[in-house]
């Protein structure tokens, strides 16, 4: 009766959750929408995984630093930073992204800067060869897949009510917008199942480390690239003549242009497109948009071939 008579959010704990270095983690990942309508929504290679500074436990419910991975809390800590097998790797590896062309006049942060001893976080590629090492080359690409599923539904999720914001409150001439999302994710233990535990729509670009410095430095160069800021007007140009489709009509067809030329500046950075994919184009998602609008969720932009 105490709990019915009460508003509240009804939450589960995650355990056992995947532990690094027998610490919880979590990953900040950066994704960026520039259209609701249709959903357009990028990922970037560069993140964060944020630690507790102190070995996961059921143990002491109550002790932040062991079930908690908020950096703020972390950061106060006199636990020890990360062990030395979870900072080898903070450097971009040979597998990471390109960097970026310098189409804005600024200087991205993208070397490789000390190994960052002064709080509890590594970086995203440093993760990426932690889980891979661990678990195998296979498992680690299922769970990746399964995070970028689990961050396509979410924006699915918020499209109706904001796709009609974005119709209501910007012009349609009104230029370039766009959204940066800083989504919270946590993997569980065994079958490595992603947890969407938070999406902030204004996530921090403090940069209190050297390590924040390179991996939000990158971002945002890489955001002002995709949008095309500084670009000349061959950035946009295709690659090769695209044949006229006549099943679109020409409001669709300004929107696939647009939507090309966005996803071959994405090519030349660390962003790559979760929506709309080749994954979308197989109908994985259709059911989750309403019906009215599941035409304008799928017409055939570049880049969703078979």
């Amino acid at each position: 009766d105490e709990v019915s008579g009460r508003r509240g959010v009804a939450s589960m704990y995650v355990h056992p959750p995947y532990l690094v270095d027998h610490r919880k983690v979590d990953l900040r990942l950066y994704v960026l929408v520039t259209s609701w309508r249709p959903l357009v929504c990028y990922i970037h290679h560069q993140g964060l995984c944020r630690l507790a500074t102190e070995a996961y436990s059921l143990d002491e419910l109550d002790d932040t630093r062991k079930h908690l991975t908020n950096y703020a809390i972390n950061k106060k800590s006199a636990a020890k930073a990360p062990s030395a097998a979870a900072v080898k790797a903070q450097a971009p590896s040979a597998t990471s992204a390109p960097s970026s062309p310098k189409l804005v006049p600024a200087e991205a942060p993208i070397g490789a800067p000390p190994a960052d001893s002064s709080g509890p976080k590594i970086g995203l590629d440093a993760f990426r060869e932690i889980l891979s090492a661990d678990v195998g080359e296979g498992a680690a690409e299922r769970a990746w897949e399964g995070i970028d599923d689990a961050i396509v539904k979410t924006l699915i999720a918020a499209e109706a009510p904001m796709g009609q914001a974005v119709s209501t409150y910007i012009p349609k001439d009104g230029g370039k917008s766009f959204q940066l999302f800083g989504f919270d994710v946590m993997l569980s233990a065994g079958d490595l199942r992603p947890w969407v535990l938070e999406v902030n729509l204004d996530p921090s670009l403090a940069t209190d480390a050297p390590l924040d410095l390179r991996v939000k430095g990158a971002v945002l160069t890489d955001l002002l690239n995709l949008l095309g800021v500084g670009a000349s007007g061959d950035e946009d140009s295709e690659d090769g003549a695209r044949e006229e489709d006549t099943t679109v009509s020409e409001e669709e067809a300004e929107i696939i242009r647009r939507v090309d030329a966005e996803g071959r500046r994405a090519r030349k950075t660390g962003w790559r497109r979760l929506h709309p994919s080749k994954i979308s184009k197989q109908g994985r998602y259709a059911q989750y948009f309403d019906s009215g609008r599941v035409r304008l969720h799928t017409l055939p932009f570049a880049g969703c071939g078979d």
